[in-house]
């Protein structure tokens, strides 16, 4: 099995531009960073629908870090460092 150094979960919701560039950034540093990450759409969770209805997309990494908008490569990279 497969595991991954870091976890990442990337918070967002349908529809969403910003989050899809937040995906394709994790894309390019999948194999690198050593990290898998899991996506939750906010609208089908209460809880971080209302702590991030105005937020998204929200990365948690490691369940520790968070990173908001506006998310770079450097920003992802220095958080997973």
């Amino acid at each position: 099995m497969n595991r991954s150094r870091h976890r990442v979960l990337l918070l967002k919701k349908e529809y969403c531009p910003l989050c899809d560039g937040v995906r394709n950034i994790l894309r390019g540093l999948r194999r690198e960073m050593e990290l898998s990450w899991t996506e939750v759409d906010i609208t089908l969770n209460n809880e971080f629908y209302a702590k991030y209805k105005n937020a998204i997309p929200v990365l948690i990494i490691n369940g520790e870090k968070e990173l908001r908008y506006p998310i770079t490569e450097e920003a992802v990279r220095e958080a997973l460092a």
